[in-house]
């Protein structure tokens, strides 16, 4: 299985991080993830998915190792979420688009819900516009973060995020472009943090399916089935379709 490598440098001038990956890897396993199970996502509504889960896996790059996020943008026009989720210390990324049964908003959003052993679930909602998922993470963290970020399409499948940090140099951070970011190695003075790879997975298999269907069903495992034919289950965060067996 093929990684996507995100390195993390601290930028000692400015007091920012920059959090630089191609991404190949991870879209690559996202189209392999939707053929294996027989999915057709619309053209523009995978773009979406695409790039939302590039700055899933950005953000990630920068939170401590045992820390998973679930990103959930409810849109308004067009109506549907874009479901996406991360977990540091396993390095993966996975997400789907729903189209079906989306209550319509009266403005789109991004749920945010963070978990970390030790802590409280950490939860917030935040008010977007546009189309641009990049955009949209942007928003998150000049929100619900305590510092601001910005991130940027460097080439086809390669993008960094800038992370700001206490005393950063604000006209600096504002005057960013892609070209910038890509020519911070040779302009500015980089202090080597880490490197994390992230690939595209759930976690999801049969027996957590399995498990699952039993534990909602509670007493009443026998009237799920009709002619014992057996249940299609769809896996709510990757869309993995799943078969699960009267008799099993």
């Amino acid at each position: 299985m093929s990684e996507a490598e995100i390195t993390s440098d601290y930028v000692r001038p400015r007091n920012c991080v920059r959090h630089v990956g191609r991404f190949k890897p991870i879209l690559e396993g996202l189209d392999y993830h939707l053929l294996q199970n027989g999915h057709k996502v619309e053209r523009d509504h995978l773009a979406l998915l695409r790039e939302l889960l590039v700055a899933c896996a950005l953000h990630h790059a920068n939170k401590p190792w045992n820390e998973m996020t679930g990103w959930t943008v409810n849109l308004a026009e067009p109506l549907l979420n874009v479901f996406t989720t991360g977990d540091t210390q396993n390095g993966i990324v996975c997400g789907r688009v729903f189209t079906e049964d989306v209550k319509k908003p009266d403005r789109s959003r991004l749920h945010a819900q963070t978990t970390r052993p030790g802590f409280p679930v950490r939860e917030s909602i935040v008010e977007i516009e546009g189309m641009d998922p990049l955009v949209w993470a942007e928003r998150f963290y000049e929100k619900s973060e305590q510092l601001p970020a910005r991130i940027f399409r460097l080439g086809e499948d390669e993008y960094a995020m800038v992370v700001a940090h206490p005393g950063w140099d604000s006209k600096w951070f504002a005057r960013l472009d892609a070209a910038a970011v890509a020519r911070i190695p040779a302009s500015e003075e980089l202090g080597p943090l880490e490197r994390r790879d992230y690939h595209f997975g759930c976690g999801c298999d049969a027996t957590i399916i399995r498990r699952i269907v039993r534990d909602s069903a509670g007493g009443d495992w026998d009237t799920l089935f009709q002619n014992d034919e057996p249940l299609r289950i769809v896996c709510p965060r990757c869309a993995a379709v799943f078969y699960v067996e009267h008799a099993e």
